[in-house]
């Protein structure tokens, strides 16, 4: 990039004259400043470089269906999914590591973590593994999920893989509840949703901790923060929805309640600059909108239809004035100079 004194000296020599000289560094000035601007706007989601990664990854998911139900009948669980997690970490060696291969990197992460988990389970005699399972009180269950988020943790370590820290902070919330529930039995008939918000706050905080480290959204801390967020929006936002119907069915006084919270929970989003925060709360909203609407009898037998439009329309409008919207929630909210220095900039606009 020319230099501000070479341009000032080829407009001396009467190549560039001086108010093309003046509008040429401005522009080059206001070029750089925006670089990092524009990437953090961005908000960037690495899933693969073509095709061929979306390929490897169904033949990764096929090898991994095609063992198990060859081998469980014949050895059962315990050894299947112990050789799934051998077998894993080998293909990731090769696939994350040395390839760099993002989508395939991302089903070999499930894969381990989620066989780790079994193998724990497993070894306390349970034979059957379904998501039912995962709500008993069981010793196997809790020590399972350790297992998992132990070997997460691991995988992270190895592997540098952004998309496991969503795989190993789901397995912490598992452990979460798992422990709660044996500790307390039945606290899920009475404190559910209080422990879904508080296990989605606690992924958040999470979250915003690797945001706020990288304002400008350059390093992979920014990619585990994206991850994140779209782990926590729904645990925060299904434990709201249940305090709200406390244990009732949704009418218009509570699905109105929920837009509201859902529009609230965008406001955030927005503030923050994260998008992917947003996406969980579109199923509720529609949930909610969809209510609103055959309550009011607008949209008769066309109301999901006419649900989808209004949400349409509005995360259209939302996304085209994002940056907008930003601007004006920043300058009117009292928020504190220190945070707002550590949100993503606000691209300067032509």
């Amino acid at each position: 990039m020319p230099l501000r004194d070479d341009i000032a000296a080829a407009s001396a020599a009467g190549i560039v004259d001086p108010d093309s000289a003046e509008r040429l560094i401005a522009f080059l000035e206001a070029r750089k400043r925006g670089e990092a601007d524009r990437a953090a706007d961005r908000e960037e989601v690495r899933f693969a470089r073509g095709f061929h990664d979306v390929f490897l990854t169904i033949g990764i998911v096929m090898l991994f269906i095609g063992l198990g139900t060859m081998i469980v009948p014949v050895a059962g669980l315990l050894p299947t999914a112990f050789l799934a997690t051998i077998l894993s970490w080998a293909l990731a060696e090769f696939f994350a590591r040395r390839r760099r291969l993002v989508l395939p990197s991302m089903a070999l992460a499930i894969i381990f973590v989620v066989h780790a988990g079994v193998v724990g389970m497993a070894i306390f005699g349970l034979t059957v593994i379904s998501v039912d399972v995962l709500f008993e009180r069981s010793f196997a269950v809790l020590f399972g999920a350790l297992v998992a988020l132990v070997s997460g943790g691991a995988f992270f370590l190895r592997f540098r893989l952004p998309f496991t820290l969503a795989v190993t902070a789901a397995a912490a919330v598992v452990a979460f509840f798992s422990a709660v529930h044996l500790a307390a039995p039945g606290v899920f008939d009475t404190d559910g949703p209080l422990l879904l918000l508080i296990a989605g706050l606690a992924v958040f905080v999470t979250a915003m901790a690797f945001d706020l480290s990288d304002p400008q959204r350059r390093t992979l801390r920014s990619d585990n923060a994206f991850w994140l967020h779209l782990l926590a929006a729904p645990l925060i936002l299904r434990g709201v929805f249940h305090f709200i119907l406390a244990g009732g069915d949704l009418d218009a006084g509570s699905a109105l309640i929920i837009v509201g919270t859902v529009v609230l929970f965008g406001l955030l989003a927005v503030v923050i600059d994260r998008r992917a925060l947003l996406v969980a709360g579109l199923v509720y909203l529609g949930y909610s909108l969809s209510e609103l609407i055959r309550a009011a009898d607008l949209g008769g037998s066309s109301s999901a239809a006419l649900t989808l439009t209004l949400i349409g329309g509005m995360v259209i409008l939302l996304g085209a004035g994002w940056q907008q919207t930003r601007s004006a929630l920043i300058s009117v909210l009292p928020l504190p100079a220190s945070l707002v220095s550590r949100l993503p900039v606000i691209p300067e606009r032509p």
